[in-house]
């Protein structure tokens, strides 16, 4: 189970949106976003051109029934379209490491899991100048703040 919701952190992290100087485009940029909860949490950087991204994860989820936490770090890249309020990435490459002893029990797990999906999909809830809000695909929400 535990494997299933660091999958969802990952995948919904991949949701961060960029956003720049380019008055055409809101979204292409440098964002530091981050997403946490009661037994995970996400910080990452992601960076938007015209139509790729590159995005740096760090990852914790807690196994409840022992208190144990994994960490992981993770890189993706790939191409995005952004149409009305969705958020779309098209993941074309993807690393993700183990960030300690633990976690390493459960990186195949996870890797295996994380190579299902190639598409990511979120919800714009909110655009400012500097900031960003998005819901993420488990109804929680992802905040950014633009570099």
């Amino acid at each position: 189970m535990k494997y299933y919701i660091l999958l969802l952190l990952i995948l919904s992290s991949l949701s961060v949106r960029a956003n720049g100087t380019n008055d055409e485009n809101p979204i292409i940029g440098t964002w530091k976003c981050y997403d946490h909860g009661l037994e995970r949490s996400m910080f990452s950087v992601a960076s938007y051109s015209s139509n790729t991204f590159h995005q740096k994860i760090q990852s914790s989820v807690m196994i409840v029934s022992t208190g144990e936490v994994l960490t992981f770090e993770t890189t993706v890249s790939g191409k995005w379209n952004y149409a009305e309020d969705r958020l779309e990435h098209t993941i074309e490459a993807k690393d993700i490491s183990a960030s300690n002893e633990l976690s390493e029990k459960y990186l195949a797990i996870v890797k295996e899991d994380l190579n299902i999906n190639s598409t990511s999909v979120s919800h714009l809830h909110s655009l400012e100048d500097r900031t960003m809000k998005l819901r993420n695909s488990r109804a929680g929400f992802t905040y950014c703040f633009k570099q």
